[in-house]
């Protein structure tokens, strides 16, 4: 509820600078060049922002793909050692050790 009230007055702020940057623009350019000024100045706003989002939603898809990459090859390097270890009753405990071990730490991974 806090956060509607506070959006609220935000939009009321933010419509009370576009009608003074309005005036005092239109009493410089005239009202028609003072509106496209105001409407040019939200579109590069507009445009900026935009473009930052993008790239930060890029970067965070190239680490989520980084970090699946290694969870794989963490994998695939546990499956591969397997056999061997699985020879002798020592292998088989570290074995087990390392598979609990690899399920806490991506369980963990995954809740943060």
């Amino acid at each position: 509820m806090i956060y509607l009230l506070a959006g609220v007055l935000l939009l009321g702020t933010y419509a009370a600078m576009l009608a003074a940057a309005g005036l005092h623009l239109s009493a410089l350019l005239g009202a028609v060049n003072a509106a496209l000024a105001i409407a040019g100045a939200q579109l590069l706003v507009a445009t900026l922002l935009v473009a930052a989002l993008s790239l930060v939603n890029s970067l965070e898809r190239r680490r989520e793909r980084k970090r699946e990459s290694s969870q794989t090859l963490v994998a695939t390097l546990a499956l591969s050692a397997l056999p061997s270890l699985m020879r002798s009753r020592t292998g088989v405990g570290l074995a087990v050790a390392g598979g609990l071990a690899l399920i806490l730490a991506t369980r963990n991974r995954n809740d943060t």
